[in-house]
């Protein structure tokens, strides 16, 4: 195997002290890319001409990311042909599935992220007793054809795919195998930063596992896959065991992290005016490049008229006036905004402030995120620039400031490394001064 080379400089400039925010100087070494950490990602999958327009008139030097989740069996299918049987159609083919304008992407720094929701080195069954429909295993030398289209269509860093981790999906020894053959035919001809992935949700003993390989390996970047997860909760837990074990096994100083398929709100509900941002929360947990977000796809797939009786039952309980009401509410909660003012994510009927374009064009799903990542980008430099200039170096007064934190004190609990983030109250203050 092809020795394990990160490709990237990396100088502390900054630490905070009551948080594992840090930022960073970090350069790309072929890229010709040099910037500061935490660094927003910006989504690129389906940019138009107009929205890299707005895109450039923002940010001077994005970098792009594009995501695939492989769940569907179209999609499934689809994949396998253009990978194993397709001749001048292939690379049109896999533009298309990973939403790639040539003259924009061509021209830009990029970043292709893959993850299959089941191993593809074994048969998977889809459907239903009534209609089952099969995929038989990836032929593994097409497979690697795949590997340097993402090696190509990756010029700033190159993330490894990822197969989900669940049940019976895939071993963990047959996972550490499958990564390092990902490495050894993407370091083949690498001249980029190259990441290996790592999930949120596995148990302590896989964490170890995994990490102990990595560091066997040399492996010291990596991109941690959040699966659709969030930041927030009980799911802090999860985040700070990942940093804990990864700092007793490498040690985060020796690592750079890329955050990404990240959920972007704490549990939204529809006919909530806000919810939680979950996706800006990961500058604070060590990330030093953040990636895209990723929504949680729905397992059980309704019928249209599954979904018209849900519908109606809804309107008889009261909680919708009519299907119309219901359709506009949920167009609108899935196209939330970020506000970095407060830290939440408002239904786009209830923004705060004007927003630059209209409520039409912000309907539309692709447009809509690329307006959250250059909030999002902007927000990140706006703290980096906080604690640049804070003599203190504390974070806590700054995030403090944002109505989401002070209103959700766990999240502020989350965050800080200090074990008390104020004054405790005491009993009598509990009890109202009785």
């Amino acid at each position: 195997m092809s020795e394990y080379d990160p490709h990237l400089n990396v100088e502390v400039l900054t630490r905070t002290k009551d948080t594992n925010y840090t930022i960073r100087k970090i350069e790309l070494e072929k890229a010709n890319i040099k910037l500061e950490t935490p660094f927003k990602i910006t989504e690129g999958k389906n940019i138009t001409q107009e929205m890299s327009t707005l895109l450039k008139h923002n940010i001077s030097e994005p970098l792009l990311e594009s995501g695939v989740y492989v769940l569907q069996y179209n999609t499934w299918s689809r994949l396998k042909y253009l990978i194993e049987d397709a001749d001048e159609e292939k690379i049109p083919g896999l533009d298309k599935i990973f939403g790639l304008r040539k003259t924009i992407w061509d021209s830009s720094k990029t970043v292709s992220s893959l993850v299959f929701s089941r191993n593809p080195f074994i048969q998977n069954v889809f459907g239903s007793d009534q209609g089952k429909k099969i995929i038989s295993p990836f032929d593994k030398e097409s497979y690697y054809g795949l590997l340097d289209y993402i090696h190509t269509a990756s010029s700033a860093m190159v993330l490894s795919p990822d197969i989900r981790i669940y049940q019976k999906n895939i071993e963990l020894d047959n996972y550490l195998r499958f990564v390092d053959d990902n490495v050894k035919v993407l370091s083949t001809f690498n001249n980029k930063p190259l990441f290996v992935p790592i999930q949120t949700h596995l148990a302590q003993k896989s964490l170890r596992k995994i990490l102990e390989h990595y560091k066997k390996q040399k492996y010291t970047n990596i991109w941690i896959n959040f699966n659709a997860g969030h930041i927030g909760g009980t799911y802090f837990t999860r985040v700070r065991t990942l940093l804990r074990i990864l700092d007793e096994i490498i040690g985060l100083n020796n690592v750079v992290l890329y955050y990404s398929h990240l959920k972007k709100e704490i549990n939204p509900h529809m006919k909530d005016e806000r919810a939680v941002a979950s996706d800006i929360l990961t500058q604070f947990f060590a990330a030093d490049f953040i990636g895209i977000n990723r929504e949680p796809s729905r397992r059980i797939v309704e019928t249209p008229q599954e979904k018209e009786e849900r519908i109606k039952e809804l309107i008889m309980k009261g909680e919708f006036k009519s299907v119309q009401e219901y359709e506009s509410m949920l167009n609108y909660h899935k196209a939330r905004i970020f506000d970095p003012n407060t830290y939440y994510y408002y239904r786009l009927d209830k923004y705060p402030y004007k927003l630059p374009l209209t409520k039409k064009i912000l309907l539309k799903k692709d447009v809509n995120k690329m307006l959250n990542s250059i909030v999002l980008f902007k927000e990140v430099e706006n703290t980096k620039q906080f604690i640049e200039h804070q003599e203190n170096k504390l974070l806590v007064p700054y995030v403090k400031k944002k109505k989401a934190i002070e209103e959700n004190e766990e999240i502020l609990q989350g965050i800080t490394t200090e074990k008390e983030t104020g004054k405790q109250k005491d009993i009598f203050e509990y009890l109202g001064g009785l």
